[in-house]
C-alpha cells in the first residue's frame, strides 16, 4: 500500500471511531453531572418548602401568644348570644283557603350582651306542644334548621330583627286557641346551648254540630 492510500485509510478509521463513540450516548462525566443537576433541582424544592413550612409555623405560634394573652376574656369583647327571645308576634297563620290556622310562625332573636339582636350562626329546633292534650300526646310538631340552612331565615328591618321560621302544622290546631312554642338555639361561637318558650295565639278549624244538635 502507497503511503497516500495508507493516509487515506487512517483518516477513515479515525472517522469511524469518532462516529461509532458519538453512539454510545453520554460519557460516565456528563451522567454524573446530569444527576447531580438533578440532586439540586430537588434540594431547592426541599428547602423552599421548608421555608414555607417554618413561615407557617411561625404565623400559628404568634397566633397562639396572641391569644393567650387575650385570654377567656375575649369572649367579653366579640358579640356573641346569651340568651334567644321569641317574638310576641309569633303565631299560628292561615295561608290555605281552609278555615283555621295552618302554620305556626316563630320569629327567633340571639340577644347579644349588650342586648342586641345578632345574626348568630347556630343549629335551631322549634317544638310546638299543646299543653291541654296528654302528656304523650301534647308534642305536636317538631322542626330544625341546620347551621348551614338557617342563615337563609334571617330578616332585618327598620323595626326588627329576627329569624322567620315557618312551622307547617300537621294535624288540626288545638281549638282552645293557644299552642306554646319551644325553641331551642346552639351557638356555634360558644357551643352553648340556649332556650326559651312562649304561648303564642292560634286558630283553630271552627267545629261543626252534629245534625240536630242545638235544635229546640
Amino acid at each position: 500500500m502507497t503511503g497516500r492510500r495508507r493516509l487515506v485509510a487512517t483518516a477513515l478509521l479515525a472517522a469511524g471511531l469518532a462516529a461509532g463513540g458519538g453512539c454510545e450516548g453520554p460519557s460516565p462525566y456528563q451522567r454524573l453531572q446530569n444527576k447531580l443537576h438533578t440532586k439540586n433541582q430537588q434540594i431547592s424544592k426541599l428547602r423552599r418548602q421548608n421555608e414555607r413550612l417554618r413561615a407557617a409555623l411561625i404565623a400559628q405560634d404568634k397566633q397562639v401568644e396572641t391569644l393567650q394573652a387575650l385570654g377567656e376574656l375575649r369572649l367579653e369583647k366579640i358579640s356573641h348570644p346569651i340568651k334567644i327571645e321569641l317574638s310576641r308576634y309569633s303565631g299560628g297563620r292561615d295561608t290555605d283557603e281552609t278555615p283555621g290556622d295552618d302554620v305556626v310562625k316563630v320569629y327567633l332573636r340571639p340577644i347579644d350582651q349588650h342586648g342586641s339582636a345578632i345574626k348568630a350562626p347556630g343549629d335551631v329546633k322549634i317544638q310546638l306542644y299543646d299543653l291541654a292534650a296528654q302528656p304523650e300526646q301534647n308534642l305536636i310538631g317538631e322542626y330544625e334548621w341546620s347551621v348551614d340552612e338557617i342563615h337563609k331565615h334571617w330578616k332585618s328591618s327598620l323595626m326588627t330583627q329576627h329569624y322567620s321560621l315557618v312551622c307547617p302544622l300537621e294535624s288540626d290546631p288545638p281549638t282552645h286557641g293557644e299552642v306554646t312554642v319551644r325553641a331551642e338555639f346552639v351557638d356555634y361561637l360558644t357551643g352553648s346551648t340556649l332556650t326559651a318558650q312562649r304561648v303564642c295565639k292560634i286558630v283553630g278549624a271552627p267545629q261543626t254540630q252534629p245534625a240536630g244538635e242545638g235544635a229546640e
